[in-house]
């Protein structure tokens, strides 16, 4: 190793060494001839001394020898005849791509945009799968704990979010490993009209020990903070909150927020890498006490009750310790607490300590990060199809270059050596196009951040150092699977009969070979554009989801005030409800609105779960596991939303307390309770109590709060009923609806009347349609940069198109005057031409729609009621490449009717 790297440095200072040695054999000569015979005393003119001279000279260079054959073999010590090749076959390359500006742009911009489609997607990857959350300590030891309930033979859920009693039961099964709880919202920071929405993670006092993260300023929570039962008016706030809005105050320990309309006091700052476990970045951290929720009844709140799950939980394992033993004894501790608690359904659930990376967990895949991995996916097959037709284009530069390779190989230049300059060109144009693609995918990889993960804290630069080292080693392979196209060809290349023919040899083997790669690549295409279409119609069914209210007129309002925290009880909740039903009255007089409606929840807004019973039935039939929703609603709910029964009568204002209990249910629930009777004046009883409810209608069905899910089983209550025996609810929720087109100045009235009857809250208003509109985001995502990445490789088919076609027109450029010399019109030219790139895009599109189908399960989790089976999906498919190798084959088709064939002839 030594010897080489010795021989590695003399190489790099080669030309340093050949002249030493010149200079060395010079001196060594010029000493040789003056001890053989002195000249500096003898007249040189002088016939005598001319022939002392040269005896003189004879004799050193017979006591030297072959000074050549010193220099040579001095050169082989020195030499690296591998890497001098290299450097002749770099110089070579870079020659011929000077020498070809628009073959070079063309092959460098084609690799350059399916390197950066993978660039930017793969920098999405790392972030959700390589990245584990920074700031804290030994991040391969903080696990996140995850739990799998079996509710049928094929509903599973995988969750990592739990209830209070959940979290004690788990807590339990820990031991003494180090855990943590937490969980994420979001909150209003300041007061009046400069209220801002700031994240907020609300944490145990053992999270910063767990995680290992010391703050920068101050301290972090003690026990007693973080007591759930008894509210802390406590905060750490972020580094960047602490800069943006404190301009890091030295005294910044003590100042106060108000958040959520109570005081808090700083306690400290979190270090500037800490941004929280979550994807999204947490300006706030607060006790799990100052957690704002209702009560459950009269002296429950919501951490006693196994109905809010809202708990992340972590803990702190040793780096090679046996996780299964752990995961068995918490799911014990799990099963044994949920099923003392009443929650038979549990006693499968297993528990599960994994990865603190959400992706990498066993949880299902939610539709951002499914998008994400299956565009990863998408992108290879976009690089593929860029090499495909940069391969093409190689092969054409080849086969018009045929004639001068014909000679090098006749003057005795190696099919291997040729085979090396091949690969260092192709390597050039790969490393060209890697430097284009980090450049694009900096920019593209930021607007992929933005636009699929807008909700997620980006750390560092867009591509970290792996991931650049990944996309070399992908360029790098790219180049050689590129470089095998040319290299096979000339292996298989007959130089003697391209001498022998001239120009007019065909290069049969070459074209079939170009064929078959537009064909490949054209076949990949259909397969993208497929894919898009599918998107793009998928979307199409989601925006027509029918979700059973008029979503376009709607808007809703849910506040809350101050108060309500940990075991606070402050009463706030009446004086809510006090203040909805003062806006309800003074709105339905506003010009524009159409009618106001009070309830429990809005709607797509949730809904409440309770005990119910049917006289005569043992348990109540289930759908995927799932009971039951109620829903508390006013008389005037039904004509506001836009939902109507379809038999008996729905609530009305005389369903008062005091009235007979009645009850609505929706058309599933009536089927599937009551299957093959009428559902109209059955019981049920609800809240474990003996009041009898009567079935007094039937509705509609309805979304519970998702676009796509499955039939749910409703049931309806009046207001002023639903409560545990009969008794009255207070309204938490308005719900307004504005005439065609006076939505907005609905929604403004709104907000000034609720401001002024509830100053202090928080309004919670939106319209329903933008409460949704999260959940259409991921389909929208997924039709635009499907369809994106479908249009980039169908111009790349376009391009590798062209040049097919513009290629065989010039090979067949005498037969082309022929055909014109002996009568043919432009028209029939135009026309052949044409056919040719229809056929090839022909053969394509059967090749690419039987691996659509073959590939269908690929994408069928992205998709809604949407498949393959669609003939409006094939025929749009099948005319955009039809299309596509009209315009492409236009241009030399065109050049081909227009040949003069004295010219074509004169040129053979």
């Amino acid at each position: 190793m030594r010897e080489w790297l010795a021989k590695l440095r003399d190489w790099t200072r080669r030309d340093q060494l050949d002249r030493e040695l010149r200079e060395e054999l010079q001196f060594h000569q010029e000493h040789i001839e003056r001890d053989a015979h002195s000249i500096h005393n003898v007249d040189v003119a002088s016939d005598d001394s001319q022939a002392r001279y040269s005896n003189a000279r004879h004799t050193a260079n017979r006591q030297l020898g072959n000074t050549t054959r010193i220099r040579e073999a001095a050169r082989e010590l020195w030499s690296v005849p591998w890497l001098d090749n290299l450097q002749q076959d770099v110089r070579y390359a870079i020659r011929g791509l000077r020498r070809n500006p628009g073959f070079t742009l063309t092959v460098v911009l084609t690799l350059s945009l399916g390197f950066g489609v993978n660039a930017a997607i793969f920098s999405l990857l790392d972030r959700l799968f390589a990245q584990a959350p920074a700031g804290i300590a030994n991040a391969s030891t903080l696990k996140r704990i995850y739990v799998t309930q079996q509710h049928g033979p094929s509903d599973v859920t995988v969750r990592d979010q739990y209830n209070y009693p959940e979290w004690v039961d788990i807590r339990n099964g820990l031991g003494n490993l180090p855990c943590a709880a937490y969980a994420t919202d979001s909150t209003r920071l300041g007061r009046g009209d400069n209220q801002t929405v700031a994240s907020v993670t609300y944490t145990d006092a053992a999270y910063w020990s767990t995680l290992g993260v010391l703050p920068l300023v101050g301290r972090t929570f003690s026990i007693d903070e973080g007591r759930i039962e008894v509210p802390s008016d406590v905060v750490i706030i972020s580094n960047a909150m602490w800069t943006r809005q404190f301009e890091k105050r030295k005294d910044i320990v003590g100042q106060t927020l108000s958040i959520g309309g109570n005081q808090y006091v700083i306690i400290g700052v979190a270090p500037a890498n800490f941004t929280g476990l979550e994807l999204g970045a947490t300006d706030l951290w607060l006790p799990l006490g100052a957690m704002p929720m209702a009560e459950y009844g009269a002296g429950r709140f919501w951490y006693q009750v196994r109905s809010n799950y809202r708990l992340h939980a972590v803990a702190r394992v040793p780096e090679n310790a046996n996780v299964a033993p752990l995961d068995a004894r918490v799911t014990t501790a799990f099963r044994v607490g949920s099923i003392a608690a009443g929650y038979e359904s549990d006693s499968s659930a297993t528990v599960a300590i994994s990865s603190i990376i959400v992706a990498r967990g066993p949880m299902k895949e939610g539709q951002e990060l499914l998008i994400s991995t299956r565009l990863a996916w998408v992108s290879l097959l976009v690089l593929i199809i860029a090499c495909a037709n940069v391969a093409n284009l190689l092969l054409t530069r080849l086969l018009e270059r045929r004639r001068e390779i014909a000679v090098r190989l006749a003057l005795g230049v190696s099919r291997g050596r040729l085979a090396t300059q091949f690969l260092v060109e192709t390597v050039a144009l790969a490393l060209l196009a890697l430097g284009v693609a980090l450049a694009l995918g900096i920019w593209a990889g930021g607007v992929l951040r933005a636009v699929l993960l807008p909700a997620t804290h980006w750390t560092g630069a867009v591509f970290e150092w792996r991931l650049v080292l990944a996309l070399t080693a992908l360029a790098f392979v790219a180049a050689v699977v590129i470089a095998l196209v040319p290299i096979v060809h000339v292996k298989r290349f007959s130089g003697s009969d391209v001498l022998k023919s001239g120009q007019r040899t065909t290069a049969k083997g070459g074209n079939r070979l170009r064929t078959l790669l537009l064909v490949g690549q054209t076949s990949l295409a259909v397969l993208l554009l497929t894919g898009a279409a599918l998107s793009v119609e998928s979307l199409r069914r989601i925006m027509s989801i029918n979700t059973g209210y008029d979503l376009n007129q709607l808007a809703t309002a849910r506040p809350g005030l101050p108060g309500s925290r940990g075991g606070e009880s402050t009463g706030r909740d009446a004086e809510v409800g006090i203040g909805l039903n003062a806006v309800a009255e003074r709105l339905s007089r506003v010009g524009g609105v159409d009618g106001v409606a009070l309830a429990w929840h809005s709607p797509m807004g949730g809904y409440m779960s309770t005990v119910m019973r049917v006289p005569g039935f043992d348990s109540i039939p289930k759908l995927k596991g799932n009971q039951p929703a109620l829903r508390a609603v006013s008389a005037e709910y039904w004509r506001v939303v836009g939902l109507r029964s379809v038999r008996g009568r729905v609530t009305a204002l005389s369903d008062v307390e005091g009235a007979p209990l009645i009850v609505v249910v929706n058309e599933t629930m009536a089927r599937t309770v009551w299957p093959g009777r009428d559902a109209i004046g059955q019981c049920i009883e609800l809240y474990r109590d003996s009041n009898c409810r009567t079935v007094v209608g039937v509705v509609r069905d309805t979304h519970l709060y998702l676009l796509v899910e499955e039939s749910r089983m409703i049931m309806y209550t009046p207001l002023a009923q639903a409560g545990a025996n009969g008794r009255a609810l207070k309204p938490a929720a308005l719900i307004v609806r504005a005439l065609p087109g006076r939505l907005p100045a609905s929604v403004v009235a709104l907000r000034n009347l609720l401001n002024e009857m509830l100053p202090n809250a928080d309004l919670g208003l939106t319209t329903v349609r933008e409460t949704i509109a999260p959940q259409y985001r991921p389909w929208q995502l997924g039709a635009l940069l499907f369809s994106a990445l479908g249009a980039l490789g169908l111009l790349v088919v376009a391009v590798g198109l062209y040049g097919v076609i513009a290629f065989g027109v010039r090979q067949r450029m005498p037969e082309l005057g022929i055909r014109v010399a002996l009568g043919a019109e432009r028209r029939n030219i135009v026309l052949l031409v044409m056919q040719q790139g229809v056929m090839n895009v022909g053969f394509g599109l059967v090749v690419g729609m039987a691996i659509a189908i073959a590939l269908s399960r690929f994408m069928s989790s992205m998709l809604y009621n949407t498949s393959l089976g669609d003939p409006f999906i094939v025929l749009a498919v099948a005319m955009i490449m039809v299309v596509t190798a009209i315009i492409a084959s236009l241009v030399p088709a065109w050049k081909a009717g227009s040949v003069d064939p004295l010219v074509a002839l004169r040129n053979e």
